[in-house]
């Protein structure tokens, strides 16, 4: 079955706005030397994921991501979190003595 006219624009365009929006950051964690941290994020799509980052305070560039954890899916920022303390070392720990 065909899409009526127009329609694979339409949708072509809805995915892209989907794939392209930012995800917004709910809760970012840092290390005490404030170089490494782990962002919570939600998606536009309703689904949570999260991403670790480090940066180095004397070069000013800014943060960039150490991990390729940014892809997986969580239906909450519960699990997304709880994923990243078991995965990301320093995590657990700083959110343990906390």
């Amino acid at each position: 079955m065909k899409p009526p006219n127009g329609m694979n624009d339409l949708l072509s365009q809805g995915k892209a706005a989907v794939m392209s929006a930012k995800p917004k950051v709910i809760r970012s964690i840092e290390t005490k030397e404030r170089d490494l941290c782990v962002d919570i994020f939600l998606r536009a799509d309703g689904t949570y994921g999260f991403e670790q980052y480090r940066r180095d305070v004397e070069d000013r560039s800014g943060w960039f991501p150490i991990s390729h954890y940014r892809n997986l899916v969580f239906a909450s920022d519960v699990l997304a979190l709880a994923m990243a303390r078991t995965v990301v070392r320093w995590l657990d720990e700083k959110m343990n003595n906390n």
